[in-house]
């Protein structure tokens, strides 16, 4: 509709095939549009004077760069492997008025510049959108397939490659290997201590934090993981899905409830329905609280049920590995975890009390009561 400079780059282009030329020219016909625009092997021309140009960052000197201030857009894909210099050369030079920089890229390390620079501390202005296979209407089913054998071999790289979440610099407060796996047929018969743990949101909602819900079950020193509820709720699908646990879980007194977001109103609304709803204010920082039980996963007292028959235990050590206290990650099912060992563990002293009354939780088997991306 106007004529446009743009500039389509990237930090390295050694030749036009590294370049989204093919992407573009195949969209042209696709798009009918093949009467306005004449492709060359180096660039595309609008009939009614647009231009596309295609180069590298890192391979252009100081000159050729500031002779792009004329851009109208700027496409910089593949940006999470633009380094910082290159940011800094670039952004500046992209200065006519009304000019646009896009910018995209599949997150990589949370380290990146771009992950920085776009995302965690967006400049003023700034319009993002994390778009990933769910926001696409013609998801093929061979590209699902592939989605959840990726969930099941490699719990890591899938959130990485469909969530879009940064790679897992896993193990600085949880590390995979200190978590141990039980079988159904595994889990005592009677218990020294339960709870449910839910941690709340303010509002479902795509962009908003899960609502998690957990219940656990201490025998001695060790503590089992029975069941979780996991996804972005209403205030009533809270309501709905928490009453739906307490009656799972009949003979479990204590639901503890953290006191934020929608927590209060939770238990306003059911205290005179079920009884046990303990407010927990978190004291301290959600970091503190995990390194405060790391030492029993750390000593292998805390099992889970075995992940390939529960495939939501991947995604569960995924995020739990990958927590590392700063903002950005998931740490919903972290912070249901921390809730309840620290009840579990400060409630009696698991080491001596092993002989002391215990109960039955009124439940055999593991609740598969997922609410993921499966």
């Amino acid at each position: 509709m106007h004529p446009l400079r743009i500039l389509c780059t990237r930090e390295i282009q050694n030749s036009i095939k590294d370049s989204v030329h093919k992407l573009l020219s195949d969209q042209i016909p696709a798009m009918g549009m093949q009467d306005q625009y004449v492709v060359t092997q180096t660039g595309i021309r609008g009939l009614n004077g647009t231009e596309f140009t295609f180069s590298g960052i890192r391979q252009q000197d100081i000159s050729k760069i500031k002779s792009y201030e004329g851009v109208d857009i700027c496409w910089v894909e593949e940006a999470h492997t633009v380094t910082k210099e290159s940011w800094e050369i670039l952004i500046p030079t992209i200065r006519k008025p009304g000019s646009e920089i896009w910018v995209t890229f599949n997150p990589d390390l949370e380290s990146d510049d771009a992950y920085q620079r776009f995302v965690v501390s967006p400049p003023e202005g700034a319009f993002i959108v994390e778009m990933n296979y769910r926001d696409n209407p013609w998801f093929p089913p061979e590209l699902d397939k592939e989605r959840r054998q990726l969930l099941i071999r490699d719990p890591d790289s899938y959130q990485n490659v469909w969530d879009g979440k940064t790679k897992n610099l896993a193990g600085d407060i949880f590390k995979r290997e200190w978590f141990r796996f039980y079988q159904p047929e595994d889990l005592p018969e009677v218990w020294n201590g339960t709870c449910l743990s839910w941690d709340m949101t303010f509002k479902d909602g795509e962009k908003n934090d899960n609502v998690c819900g957990q219940a656990w079950g201490r025998r001695g020193p060790n503590c089992y993981l029975l069941s979780q509820t996991l996804g972005k709720m209403s205030f009533t699908d809270t309501v709905v899905a928490f009453c739906r646990q307490v009656d799972t879980f009949p003979a479990i007194g204590a639901k503890l409830v953290e006191d934020k977001a929608n927590g209060p109103a939770v238990i306003d609304f059911l205290k005179n329905k079920i009884p046990g709803l303990i407010p927990i204010e978190p004291d301290g920082s959600k970091e503190a609280r995990a390194h405060a039980v790391t030492p029993y996963v750390r000593a292998g007292n805390v099992f889970l049920p075995d992940p390939t028959r529960n495939p939501w235990v991947l995604l569960f050590l995924s995020e739990v590995c990958g927590f590392n206290g700063k903002p950005g990650r998931p740490d919903d099912q972290v912070d249901s975890m921390t809730q309840a060992l620290r009840y579990l563990y400060q409630h009696g002293n698991p080491f001596t009390d092993i002989d002391n009354i215990t109960f039955d939780t009124g439940h055999r088997s593991i609740s598969l009561d997922w609410e993921g991306p499966m």
